[in-house]
């Protein structure tokens, strides 16, 4: 088990006093939310249906998304909408200080009982985490993996509040691509800014051309997000634009393989689910897999690495588990710290199950029934409001007894 360091250990549970010594006349019961509400991510979907099951409790909220610029108003105490006692901040530690800070500075955490909610995909912490965790009261994830990870590294109180996946049955939008009819196809999608080396997939082209030498009815399509992109990982984008395009020679020239880095609409996203006879991630790592949850709900078989948060909604009777194992990263691999742990999945056994799923596609649709059946249960928005609203009550009654305390200095 990993530890903080002692000077880093001790967390005093009740908020800070604002400088000056008054309180401010606060709302007795709601959160103020903040997070990157606009983004095309992972991390952003769960926020939004984190918001909506907030609403949902029947809880006040105010919502605030986050830059690296101030926004016009002149101090956080002018933000639009109620402020309320409580704070929850649904963005990763690395955001804290390059987006919360400039845009809503330090002064909106004082006097609230503020809540982190985060995503983590090794077994150790970056040291600039731990150096934020003095800010909050308490640590909200969205799978029993990423608590295990916050729990041994700091400690706060962990609470697993499960994210929303609720898929658009009625929307329909045109594929963004052309399909050729018949073809059996093998989605894979990624995002260059949740870090490469962790959703590995180079490992899906070599399963992919190793499950399927010769077969001319089947397809690869590889969805990379790219829109801007730092310059370190736009040099590994064009690396990987060359490997999928068949300008290496291990690819050698498979036309099989298409890469749509088209910025896409959620509904062209489902389009794309819904239209792929199967998704795929070798990963290393997830904090939850948003993307396999969100196939799995639209009844699209998933073949996945069986590790980390995705375990959470993945199981043998509805999905197809990669065997992995264990090993250290290595230097390099930012943002991971080196040493930590993640999995390096069986690109053998991948390829056993990509050829099971093209020869057994009714079981395959069969398994993956039964994974939208699970996450409609246990992801919906009832259930996960009916979760957060006690989550709430707890929070809210004890906000309100730090503030009728007295606060140590």
């Amino acid at each position: 088990m990993h530890t903080l360091p002692p000077d880093r250990e001790h967390r005093p549970r009740q908020p800070q006093q604002a400088p000056g010594g008054n309180r401010r006349l606060m709302i007795p019961h709601g959160l103020n939310i903040f997070g990157p509400t606009t983004m095309a991510t992972g991390i952003a979907e769960s926020l939004r249906g984190f918001i909506q099951a907030v609403r949902h409790s029947g809880t006040p909220c105010t919502v605030h998304g986050i830059s690296r610029h101030r926004p016009a108003t002149a101090s956080p105490a002018q933000l639009p909408g109620n402020l309320y006692p409580v704070n929850c901040l649904y963005f990763n530690p690395g955001s804290f200080h390059k987006e919360f800070l400039p845009s809503h500075g330090l002064a909106t955490l004082q006097d609230r009982y503020n809540i982190g909610f985060w995503y983590w995909e090794t077994d150790r912490l970056r040291r600039s985490w731990r150096a934020c965790l003095p800010y909050y009261q308490e640590i909200w994830t969205g799978s029993e993996f990423c608590r295990k990870i916050f729990q041994n590294q700091s400690s706060l109180p962990v609470v697993v509040i499960p994210p929303v996946v609720v898929p658009d049955q009625e929307a329909v939008d045109p594929l963004p691509l052309t399909i050729p009819s018949g073809r059996f196809v093998v989605l894979c999608c990624y995002d260059y800014r949740s870090s490469f080396q962790r959703k590995n997939p180079a490992a899906v082209v070599r399963a992919f051309q190793r499950a399927f030498p010769r077969q001319d009815d089947v397809l690869l399509v590889l969805k990379a997000r790219t829109a801007g992109l730092p310059r370190p990982l736009a040099r590994q984008h064009a690396s990987m634009t060359r490997f999928a395009r068949g300008w290496w020679p291990f690819t050698s020239g498979d036309k099989r393989i298409l890469l749509l880095e088209d910025d896409l609409t959620r509904n062209q996203i489902n389009a794309l689910l819904r239209r792929s006879d199967c998704l795929i991630s070798l990963h290393r790592s997830e904090g939850f897999g948003m993307h396999l949850a969100e196939a799995l709900s639209l009844g699209t078989p998933v073949v996945a690495t069986g590790y980390s948060g995705n375990m959470d909604f993945m199981r043998e009777e509805n999905s197809y588990l990669v065997r992995y194992k264990l090993v250290r990263v290595r230097r390099g691999n930012r943002p991971y710290p080196a040493g930590s742990h993640w999995a390096e999945p069986d690109v053998d056994h991948a390829v056993e199950l990509l050829q099971h799923v093209y020869r057994h596609r009714e079981e395959a649709r069969q398994k993956a029934q039964c994974g939208a059946q699970f996450l409609r249960q246990y992801h919906s928005l009832q259930h996960v409001g009916q979760l957060l609203k006690a989550q709430l009550d707890r929070v809210f009654a004890q906000a309100s007894a730090c503030a009728k305390s007295p606060i140590s200095t």
